[in-house]
């Protein structure tokens, strides 16, 4: 897999930890959303940035005429690159367990969805239709690189056009995809399509109880008839019995009688 670009300011200036919906600044520095609001919020320097104290917000919410503080650090674009690389790095560096059955050892991880699965979970994932083209990779091949995009290499892949269905990067994304309708963040996009994942496998799992019911109805329909035609030999042996019993009785009735008129004719 290709190596992305290093990735600038990995970690907040305000909390020290992992960035989370990192917020892009006029000076180009990354800071967690909520870090940024409560760094605002308390600062001596209103509106300015927790490293360089550049001007961040606009003038009216310096001077105190704006006091939504939220809706104006919402404003600021999000850098979905490096939350990408942070999600990825994420998923990577969990347990290796099968992120749809939740009970057995992953052993492969889908590009696409960003999730780890068991064997028998992607030969299930390439059944359905809407999956086949997913790109499947080796727990033990992949790294904890991000994805590139399609068509830069160097790029993380932070977006997903679902028209296309490609892996693209936010140059992409301004420019051959510019008019696609639906051009989602990654981890989004495989939010859905996992959560669309569990509900085929469960439907698949009610169809296995329902077959597996039906298959227990067929058996019991099976056993109940073999002793219903095993009950009727049975009664048809006991009447032949009984039929053949007194046909013979009669029969040695009636050899009695003629020995008695033989004996009685010779006298």
């Amino acid at each position: 897999m290709a190596a992305a670009a290093a990735v600038t300011h990995p970690v907040c200036p305000v909390c020290h930890d992992r960035l989370s919906v990192p917020k892009i600044l006029p000076c180009s520095h990354l800071v967690c959303r909520d870090c940024l609001v409560t760094w605002l919020e308390n600062t001596d320097n209103p509106g300015s940035c927790p490293l360089c104290r550049v001007a961040v917000l606009s003038p009216a919410s310096q001077n105190g005429q704006d006091s939504d503080l939220a809706s104006q650090v919402d404003a600021l674009p999000t850098d979905l690159a490096t939350s990408v690389v942070l999600e990825s790095e994420s998923a990577l560096r969990g347990g290796d367990v099968c992120g749809c059955c939740d009970d057995a050892e992953a052993a492969s991880f889908c590009i696409q969805c960003s999730m780890k699965l068991c064997s028998p979970c992607v030969k299930l994932h390439g059944r359905f239709p809407s999956l086949q083209d997913h790109v499947m990779e080796k727990l033990n091949d992949l790294s904890a690189e991000p994805v590139p995009c399609v068509n830069h290499s160097q790029k993380p892949a932070e977006l997903y056009c679902t028209s296309h269905e490609e892996l693209i990067c936010g140059l992409c994304a301004f420019s051959a995809h510019r008019s696609c309708p639906e051009v989602e963040k990654v981890g989004d996009v495989a939010t859905v399509k996992r959560e669309e994942l569990k509900k085929h496998v469960e439907k698949l799992d009610q169809r296995r109880a329902d077959v597996v019911e039906k298959m227990e109805q067929i058996d019991f329909q099976v056993q109940d008839g073999k002793e219903k035609f095993k009950a009727m030999k049975n009664e048809t042996k006991g009447t032949f019995d009984d039929i053949y019993a007194s046909l013979e009785a009669e029969r040695q009735k009636l050899n009695s009688d003629i020995e008695e008129r033989e004996a009685a004719f010779l006298a």
